[in-house]
């Protein structure tokens, strides 16, 4: 990782850039909170701990939309929130960086149309305290 990329994920891990990035967002509160050795597999684990979702379901190539919305939460917070680039989150979760990119984009488009699943999904997630 670049010094400015650890530098990006540093400010990650203490909140700052998730405060400044999205101050109405409410999906990952305790982020506040986390270990600064938080790594990327221990987040998702974590997330899908709290959504109540094998690993191993999500991380596979299921086309379910509780796997596909897992999937995309994971991407979204390896990507804005941890500072990971698109090809790194893509090589830890087995996708091309053009899969990562368009899991991001549906994550945001999922927010704004307020799909019922998909917010009570991201509602788990804001009530569960370790994540």
């Amino acid at each position: 990782m670049t010094p400015l990329r650890q530098q990006r994920a540093n400010r990650a891990l203490t909140g700052l850039y998730f405060q400044l990035l999205c101050p109405k967002l409410k999906a990952f509160p305790q982020v506040l909170e986390r270990p600064v050795e938080e790594t990327p597999e221990r987040a998702i684990g974590r997330i899908c701990s709290a959504l109540g979702l094998p690993v191993d379901e999500v991380m596979s190539r299921s086309n379910k939309e509780q796997y596909s919305f897992a999937r995309h939460i994971i991407a979204y917070y390896l990507y804005e929130i941890m500072g990971l680039t698109y090809s790194e989150v893509g090589r830890i979760m087995n996708r091309g960086h053009a899969g990562i990119i368009y899991s991001v984009r549906q994550y945001h488009n999922l927010r704004l149309t307020k799909n019922r699943y998909f917010m009570e999904m991201i509602n788990k997630l804001s009530r569960y305290e370790k994540i």
